[in-house]
């Protein structure tokens, strides 16, 4: 009887623990949702006395990275917060800037001042988790492409590069260590 009686004393709190381990097991593998912030500091650089156009296209403005690993949906956000980036960037580098709604709406300026039009573009965005890597550390990389045309719409150059950030995990959540990683 002594024995019968201690099991089922502590059978509730075995219960509940057990409850509580799923619980905290089954939020790891939900869905990881984030908006992206910018976290762009002005440019230290003179600005260039010349008109540019900058032409954002929706594919940019909107982007959104959407990816299934390790039986968790990861929905990354970046297209307001890198738009917002490259509008900042633009306006820190060039003396005006002007958004167009195409890549040929430079020569629709009358006065001539637009000398190029600029499109900027994702071509990959990847991202590693600690359970990915072994280490504490989520890592993200961004890579993008900013095309130049010339105020005729023809593209004269293109010029590619790559963001990279980092970011310390912190226990159970994914969704800030990520969040802070893209925007670094």
């Amino acid at each position: 009887m002594k024995t019968q009686s201690r099991i089922s004393r502590l059978r509730a709190p075995l219960i509940s623990g057990l409850g509580a381990l799923a619980l905290v097991t089954l939020a790891g593998c939900g869905p990881i949702r984030l908006i992206a912030n910018t976290n762009i500091p002005t440019p230290l650089v003179v600005k260039m006395p010349i008109a540019v156009a900058l032409f954002i296209p929706k594919e940019f403005s909107s982007y959104v990275h959407n990816e299934e690993r390790w039986s968790t949906d990861w929905h990354v956000e970046l297209g307001r917060a890198q738009s917002d980036g490259i509008t900042r960037l633009m306006n820190a580098m060039f003396e005006r800037v002007v958004q167009v709604e195409s890549v040929s709406a430079g020569q629709v300026h009358a006065d001539g001042a637009v000398r190029a039009i600029l499109e900027p573009s994702v071509e990959e965005f990847a991202f590693v988790t600690p359970r990915d890597a072994g280490s504490p550390f989520f890592a993200v990389s961004i890579k993008y492409r900013v095309n130049i045309y010339l105020p005729n719409g023809k593209l004269a150059d293109s010029w590619g590069f790559t963001g990279y950030g980092t970011a310390p995990a912190q226990g159970l959540s994914s969704a800030p260590p990520l969040q802070t990683a893209t925007a670094l």
